[in-house]
């Protein structure tokens, strides 16, 4: 009998799958820690959203090793909704790599794509993590196919950074109420198949606050309105009760540099390195959707965003756009800082599904 088991999760593996999360940090000169509440996600599934944790657990004494997610929900592919997946937290402890987990990790993956809720796969691997690319993209027998198809630009920016105000455009931001749900939903079924892979957001997604925009209040969803017509929405997710990045520990040079650089990011401005053991502070965007993609209306909410971001424990706000994206160099003349991502599409079919050249989109807080 091999050493090594692989299953679904079950609730009882929460504490163990939040232990193996917080002793497995991103590396390189920042070392951060991605940490969540796996029962968020099971709170989430529904029939048309598929949330499935992957676990490896050692059989010498029950721990957990490793795990990773699937996520099946509704997109727009090239304008028409259909289910995609997501695969993403792929974790295992140091002691534990280079014996043949993650061949027989996506091996029983395969096993659970032949339910056919979808074809295929989006996946991101930070653009320095040669190690994860070297592995996944090697050909390695059993993966399967990984074709990079885009980059997603995940932007910091202080929320002391607006633009301040515009002059009167007839444009007006306010937060939403319980009546500009039909209006955003109509919003979301005109633009959303404008982007690739733009979630098929329905009015109980934006009500349900244990489904997949989990804890996503309404008052926190800014809506445009141009000449009585909603032009825009960008939501103020706050995430922090069940997701959150901590800073695990710093190279020795960065050690070494961290205090000067956060005196130069308070004279501009700028989101500091907090220290290690603390969660960075940041509020996540959402559904940044715009009929038209128009600048000035993008502008707009942006500003109005970042002026509402400024709280206490909360100095930034995270907004992930795609390279392809026309919002995007609206936001970077906003002084982000920028992390980026590559994305993958992932598949065992020989042929890869036709796309057409729609900007890309992925929900940056449902990663």
């Amino acid at each position: 009998m091999s050493r090594y088991q692989f299953e679904l999760s079950r609730p009882q593996d929460d504490e163990d799958l939040k232990r193996l999360y917080a002793a497995t940090p991103m590396d390189g000169d920042v070392r951060v820690r991605l940490e969540h509440d796996p029962a968020v996600l099971r709170q989430a599934n529904s029939l048309d959203d598929l949330h499935q944790t992957i676990v490896c657990r050692d059989r010498l004494d029950g721990r957990i090793i490793g795990a990773g997610s699937r996520h099946v929900s509704t997109r727009y592919v090239n304008g028409q909704p259909q289910p995609v997946g997501y695969l993403g937290g792929l974790r295992c402890l140091p002691e534990h790599r280079s014996r043949g987990l993650v061949a027989r990790g996506y091996s029983f993956l395969k096993e659970l794509h032949q339910d056919q809720r979808t074809d295929f796969y989006l996946t991101t691997i930070a653009a320095d993590n040669d190690s994860a690319q070297q592995v996944l993209l090697g050909g390695r027998a059993g993966l399967p196919h990984y074709t990079r198809i885009g980059q997603l630009c995940t932007l910091l920016c202080p929320s002391r950074a607006g633009g301040g105000r515009r002059a009167d455009d007839g444009l007006a931001i306010r937060s939403a109420r319980a009546d500009d749900l039909p209006g955003i939903t109509e919003l979301i079924r005109q633009s959303g198949p404008d982007r690739q892979f733009f979630p098929e957001y329905h009015a109980d997604d934006f009500q349900d606050r244990q489904g997949t925009l989990h804890g996503l209040e309404l008052e926190k969803i800014l809506v445009a309105h141009r000449d009585g017509q909603l032009a825009g929405l960008l939501a103020i997710w706050d995430q922090s009760e069940f997701r959150r990045a901590v800073i695990d520990g710093y190279s020795a040079r960065w050690s070494w540099l961290r205090p000067a650089f956060n005196a130069w990011a308070f004279l501009r401005g700028q989101p500091r390195l907090p220290a290690a053991g603390e969660a960075l502070g940041y509020l996540t965007a959402a559904c940044p959707l715009v009929a038209g993609s128009q600048p000035d209306v993008f502008a707009k909410l942006l500003d109005s965003a970042l002026e509402r971001t400024k709280t206490p424990r909360r100095t930034a706000l995270a907004l992930g756009l795609t390279n392809d994206d026309p919002l995007l160099e609206v936001a970077r003349a906003r002084r982000w800082r920028e992390y980026i991502t590559n994305i993958f599409l992932v598949r065992w079919s020989d042929t890869p599904p036709s796309l057409d050249d729609r900007p890309l989109y992925l929900e940056l807080g449902c990663l």
